[in-house]
């Protein structure tokens, strides 16, 4: 009597690890994975892996979710369903939902690259996936991630040659469109990255 119960439901910490994965709250984000009582889907994982700075699970996190969405069968939209849920599953995890955008997967991978300095890597998985995008949303935001990759490896020609031809990565904005997920905003730097990228790039001139 007289005590206020201070736990949350299931669908309430549900709800809550929704909204954290839409902020850049790192110990909220593990705090509310921590409530909730399923189990966590492989990007999931890799999320939270992420924001405490395992890069090197987070990727083999995204890794894996991205090999299960490729052998699952085609549906509404690209995404965990199908036979990956049945692969997920067999691993002990709760699978993706079925309509978990295969983008989210393919920026998480490009992140995770860069955080452990694999810039090479990110680059070709960057390009790699630039030829399976459907729309220029998810176009930018991939370009946006090989930008990043090739001024850190000194491709200077690339760097000038992505900033000529698509005039929104000189922009301090990042583009519009495409999941809003963690770190989802092309890459999650594009506003200081692109005029970095470009000033660099004049100097090598």
């Amino acid at each position: 009597p007289g005590q206020v119960s201070r736990s949350f439901e299931p669908a309430h910490a549900d709800h809550m690890y929704t909204c954290y994965l839409r902020t850049d709250e790192p110990d909220g984000l593990l705090s509310m994975a921590k409530l909730r009582s399923g189990g966590s889907s492989l990007h999931e994982q890799a999320v939270e892996h992420e924001a405490s700075g395992r890069y090197g699970a987070a990727l083999t996190c995204y890794h894996a979710a991205l090999t299960s969405a490729a052998s699952s069968p085609p549906a509404g939209d690209e995404g965990e369903g199908g036979g990956g849920g049945v692969q997920a599953a067999a691993r002990g995890v709760s699978p993706a939902p079925a309509a978990e955008p295969r983008l989210a997967l393919q920026l998480g991978l490009c992140r995770s690259l860069r955080s452990l300095g694999l810039h090479v890597a990110m680059r070709d998985s960057a390009r790699t996936s630039l030829r399976e995008a459907r729309t220029e949303a998810q176009r930018s935001q991939l370009r946006a991630c090989e930008l990043q990759a090739v001024w850190r490896l000194g491709q200077w020609a690339d760097v000038r040659d992505l900033l000529s031809s698509h005039a929104f990565l000189a922009s301090p904005v990042a583009p519009s469109g495409g999941s809003e997920e963690w770190g989802e905003a092309a890459c999650s730097s594009l506003g200081y990255e692109a005029p970095l990228a470009a000033a660099i790039a004049d100097l090598h001139a």
